[in-house]
């Protein structure tokens, strides 16, 4: 068997047995190849070891679960796989940038109007010692959908997007860092939906990613080098589900920076994403 079929064979293998417990051994046992072997195959398909896209495929369940039903938090918890709710509450926190409970509180009322959220975002000053990051997003298939851009502070899009702006259609884009330090930059194309929630479901609606080399932006307030070129190509089985529930962060964000206040707390009332 081809290493990449491998891969996928266990990939796919995870998705339908989310809540069960595994080894390195037994996953390479079921590539057929060695747990060092497999471990060094897998990160290079994938990007990610295997217990971070287990862990990620099992996140994105949970963020179904508690957007299309009425399960309790901790029963959704042991439906993934988790054997401790605190554990299971503060990865997800940390991954998908907002608590269980809070995920479920905005996507109920959530709606998501992208051209008005894109023109308010552009809108807003950036913040005096941001550092622009300027590029061009190309496509080989006409996307058709809105257009998530953000930079991270991690290969793979999770936890919150240090900057984020949305996109219409292909072409130039502006982003503002928050400063010195090393980003990547990732856009994620959205198929067009009559359901809100399938925007905080990557899995149902992303069709097409793109992600491009680390940028490492300077204390001098220096952008880099040349214009950051990114591609947009089809989503494979091999990639990390999107976890970030962007729509809302994005939301959060903007009204943040419009009513020039510090962050709030997760755990306090939140803005309201419809109204972005």
């Amino acid at each position: 068997m081809e290493a990449k079929d491998a891969v996928e064979q266990v990939v796919r293998w995870m998705h339908q047995n989310l809540d069960a417990e595994v080894s390195m051994e037994q996953l390479a046992e079921r590539a057929g190849v060695s747990p060092f072997h497999f471990l060094r195959t897998f990160r290079r398909f994938t990007g990610v070891t295997p217990a971070l896209f287990l862990s990620a495929l099992r996140l994105e369940e949970a963020k179904r679960l508690l957007l299309t039903t009425e399960r309790s938090v901790t029963d959704i918890c042991f439906d993934v796989g988790y054997n401790s709710l605190g554990t299971f509450t503060t990865r997800f926190t940390q991954l998908v940038g907002l608590s269980p409970a809070r995920l479920r509180h905005l996507g109920s009322g959530f709606r998501l109007e992208p051209t008005a959220l894109a023109e308010r975002l552009a809108a807003l000053p950036p913040a005096a010692d941001s550092i622009p990051v300027t590029g061009r997003l190309g496509a080989g298939d006409p996307p058709a959908g809105v257009i998530f851009l953000g930079l991270f502070s991690h290969p793979i899009p999770q936890q919150r997007p240090l900057a984020c702006t949305l996109l219409s259609a292909p072409g130039p884009f502006r982003l503002n860092a928050p400063g010195a330090g090393t980003y990547y930059p990732f856009a994620a194309c959205f198929s067009r939906t009559s359901d809100s929630r399938d925007f905080l479901l990557a899995s149902r609606a992303v069709r097409q990613v793109a992600s491009g080399r680390p940028l490492t932006l300077g204390a001098g307030g220096d952008g880099p080098p040349g214009p950051v070129i990114l591609h947009l190509r089809p989503l494979t089985v091999l990639d990390p589900p999107l976890l970030v529930a962007l729509p809302l962060l994005m939301a959060e964000r903007r009204a943040r920076a419009a009513l020039r206040v510090t962050p709030p707390d997760l755990a306090q009332a939140p803005p309201d994403p419809a109204a972005a």
